[in-house]
């Protein structure tokens, strides 16, 4: 439970509020945290609301294995968003430029990275209503 705990304090910090405050609005009562430190075990869905509130995953199941960001993937998908931002013609932020990624990055499979760009690249065309000049969105 101290792990649980410890990580809570660190994310309640982060966001610059007291574990009172992160305890309203994560379930609407200030003692969650305030209890949980005195030894209570939360329900799931306190303890569910309290994670989405700081931004923590909650996570119940098998070890996972190794990293949950692929590296490989990761390649993968700034390559995709560089074709797709090259192809839409606009100049975005690096915020823009990493939302991109981000969702580019969710959207990729085990395919090739080649694969993976072209079904982008298309997908961006097909929304935008333009065509790229990338002949990997022709595959």
């Amino acid at each position: 439970m101290q792990d649980l705990l410890d990580e809570i304090e660190r994310a309640v910090r982060a966001r610059g509020w007291s574990a009172r405050q992160a305890s309203m609005r994560a379930v609407g009562t200030p003692e969650l945290i305030r209890d949980m430190r005195r030894g209570r075990v939360p329900s799931v869905e306190r303890f569910r609301a309290l994670c989405d509130v700081l931004g923590l995953e909650f996570y119940v199941g098998p070890q996972r294995s190794g990293s949950l960001l692929q590296p490989h993937q990761l390649e993968q998908a700034i390559e995709a968003a560089e074709s797709v931002i090259a192809a839409t013609g606009r100049k975005m932020t690096h915020a823009q430029k990493a939302s991109v990624v981000s969702t580019i990055y969710c959207l990729i499979g085990e395919g090739t990275a080649r694969a993976n760009a072209a079904r982008i690249i298309k997908l961006v065309e097909t929304v935008t209503g333009t065509r790229s000049d990338n002949p990997e969105s022709r595959l």
